[in-house]
């Protein structure tokens, strides 16, 4: 539970320093993973960083949106709390490590899934667990696929 425990340790130094932008942030977060453990049967570190990566596929959707009806006072709210959900995401692979796994996976696939774009993304978003984004990876994958053509 290490990322629930420095979300609840990070939300408590923000409550004493008036922190206000952050205590909101993480309040939404603690919510969503208390959502997420009533769900199942408790939360594994695995299931919290899935909560994350939604949260910041939402402020990500939400800053995009908010940029296109030129409201950039929302939008500069949510890049704000999406700086403060990467805190607690793993760090992003680089584009050549994503393009290195892309290619063990695919050396790990049968000839006749070799070309298959879902069985390769799906092995590589796998292999990836979080470390990289699926739109990333999507374009990667079907420049791999192309290229072998």
């Amino acid at each position: 539970m290490f990322v629930v425990a420095k979300i609840e340790e990070d939300f408590q130094r923000a409550l004493k320093s008036q922190d206000k932008s952050m205590v909101d942030t993480l309040r939404l977060l603690k919510a969503e993973l208390l959502k997420k453990e009533k769900e199942g049967k408790g939360l594994t570190e695995e299931m919290a960083l899935q909560v994350l990566r939604i949260q910041q596929k939402q402020r990500q959707e939400s800053m995009t949106e908010y940029t296109k009806a030129e409201r950039n006072d929302l939008a500069s709210k949510e890049a704000e709390e999406l700086e403060i959900i990467k805190k607690y995401l793993p760090a992003q692979l680089s584009e050549e490590k994503v393009k290195e796994i892309i290619g063990q996976v695919v050396n790990k696939l049968s000839e006749v899934e070799k070309g298959n774009f879902g069985k390769v993304m799906s092995g590589t978003m796998a292999a990836l667990e979080g470390r990289a984004e699926g739109q990333v990876v999507s374009r990667l994958v079907k420049e791999h696929l192309s290229s072998k053509i």
